[in-house]
């Protein structure tokens, strides 16, 4: 099935599996596991489109390669690099590099955040004065790229990646809260990017937010 796959995404397809699989793979190592997680990023590989600023991938029902962690480059090149960390393989580290220089292309200095390509966004009257539409979830935007760079810190420990950390959080604090509880694209999905930053820096700041945050997410369910 995996050269079946046209989603390729963390929700849907080879990037998704990977997690998965190497997560198996840590608890009850296998060469059958560790077989077929491979097997999933050569499809990754495979299916990368060269745009003008690194690679980007396709996915159903969309005119361009996503940012973002849930259908976007965040979540493949994360995939790619907690693959090549596991086997030491250098196309996947180099392409998952590419995947987030595509997805670098794509950030707006003025709004923080990372542009929302999907289609639905395009007629939505939430857009910048550009047009441009942009989410503060855990499936696109902010928390979720900030996620995937807090994962994979160790490949990718450069002053770039270290500043684009800094912009999810404050991002997701100033924007991500207030909408709902979901974990695709509300509260809780949102506070797991502080609890991971909290835990990841050793800093009880981003703790401290985050038991906030939660203290009124829990009102706000008491409250109905």
């Amino acid at each position: 099935m995996i050269e079946l796959d046209e989603y390729l995404d963390i929700i849907g397809g080879a990037a998704g599996c990977i997690g998965g699989l190497l997560s198996l793979y840590d608890q009850v190592p296998s060469e059958r596991t560790l077989h077929a997680a491979v097997q999933c990023g050569e499809r990754l590989v495979a299916r990368a489109q060269q745009m003008e600023h690194g690679v980007g991938w396709l996915v159903p029902r969309e005119p361009r390669p996503l940012a973002g962690f849930a259908h976007g480059a965040a979540g493949i090149a994360w995939a790619l690099l907690k693959l090549a960390a596991v086997t030491g393989g250098e196309d996947f580290q180099t392409t998952a590099l590419a995947g987030i220089a595509y997805e670098r292309s794509l950030f707006s200095r003025e709004a923080e955040n990372w542009r929302d390509l999907r289609a639905w966004t395009r007629d939505r009257s939430s857009s910048d004065e550009d047009g441009d539409f942009f989410m503060t979830a855990w499936c696109a935007g902010a928390p979720g790229i900030g996620l995937a760079r807090l994962s994979t810190l160790d490949q990718l420990g450069d002053v770039a990646t270290r500043g684009e950390i800094d912009t999810a959080l404050k991002t997701t604090l100033n924007h991500g809260f207030g909408q709902n509880h979901s974990l695709c694209h509300g509260d809780l999905g949102n506070i797991e990017l502080l609890l991971q930053a909290g835990q990841i820096f050793n800093d009880s700041r981003w703790h401290a937010e985050a038991s906030r945050l939660g203290g009124i997410i829990v009102e706000s369910i008491d409250g109905k």
